[in-house]
């Protein structure tokens, strides 16, 4: 990984391959996917992440992107940090044209990823941004932001997460023992006595901190990564029947499966398959309840 010092210039990039474990960071992050496939926490949000997909990681929202392979280095990705609280905090008080900016990166900070469909203009103006110094360098960053609120005006984009209270450096490795051992025991039947040992915890106050600095009950960050999970295999289409990659992805019956999809989606996996299958298109889950 390439160092870098944000103190030197406003807006800094690295190409490089992503940190193996849950941290944040006071910039905002822009990262394009070049190379590589896993799985991406974003605060709440937990997804798998595959080449062409651009996502905006809000400023001290804690992050992982993890490789199915378990190599980050087999990773590849551009990304574009800004402190963007440092540079328009108060600006846009004696440059009003600057407040729209100032505006969509504090909404930002909940986290959010490019539609596809802008995918290659976002990453052509990412690279057009790392490409120039000092001022122009800003100026480009400033268009680059101004696609993205375009998009945004355009699209029903809905943030990633909600923003979190996990600022603490301790809270964010209890959370990054929490998630690790979900991503990797997503499969298995986890029981809330387990996860609470890991954070050495009884499972009522366990309970408490992970609604806490989450916003969501743990059995619905576990269902949401089950269902993510679901929706690449039912995309890939190597399953033998729906009931077995509702039990390969830790259902342990096909009733709760098909509830808790269509809670999610608003459509039985079945009619998931009949509408996305041919396009290869894995749709939003964002789940603003908590659900058991």
């Amino acid at each position: 990984m390439t160092p870098y010092e944000p103190d030197e210039q406003s807006i800094v990039f690295q190409d490089t391959y992503p940190v193996p474990y849950l941290h944040n960071h006071r910039e905002t992050q822009i990262i394009w996917v070049k190379r590589g496939t896993g799985n991406a926490v974003i605060g709440n949000h937990v997804q798998p992440f595959r080449p062409g997909e651009i996502y905006v990681v809000g400023s001290n929202q804690p992050h992982l992107f993890e490789a199915s392979n378990g190599d980050q280095e087999s990773i590849n990705m551009l990304c574009l940090y800004v402190d963007h609280r440092r540079i328009f905090s108060g600006v846009s008080g004696y440059i009003p044209e600057l407040s729209v900016v100032a505006d969509f990166m504090k909404e930002a900070d909940a986290g959010l990823q490019v539609p596809s469909d802008y995918v290659d203009s976002i990453a052509r103006a990412m690279v057009d941004v790392c490409h120039k110094l000092g001022l122009a360098r800003f100026m480009s960053f400033l268009q680059l932001i101004s696609l993205l609120i375009e998009i945004k005006a355009k699209e029903d984009w809905k943030p990633l997460s909600a923003v979190l209270d996990s600022d603490s450096p301790s809270v964010s490795d209890r959370l990054n023992v929490i998630y690790r051992y979900t991503l990797e025991h997503y499969m298995d039947q986890i029981t809330l006595e387990e996860v609470a040992k890991l954070a050495c915890m009884t499972p009522n106050a366990f309970c408490s901190y992970f609604k806490k600095y989450t916003r969501k009950t743990y059995f619905s960050f576990l269902n949401d990564l089950r269902i993510r999970q679901a929706c690449e295999k039912l995309l890939r289409g190597n399953y033998p029947t729906i009931a077995s990659v509702a039990y390969d992805c830790g259902f342990i019956n096909t009733i709760t499966f098909n509830r808790v999809f269509r809670r999610l989606l608003g459509m039985t996996p079945t009619e998931y398959v009949q509408k996305y299958a041919v396009k290869g298109k894995v749709i939003e889950v964002f789940s603003e309840s908590p659900f058991y």
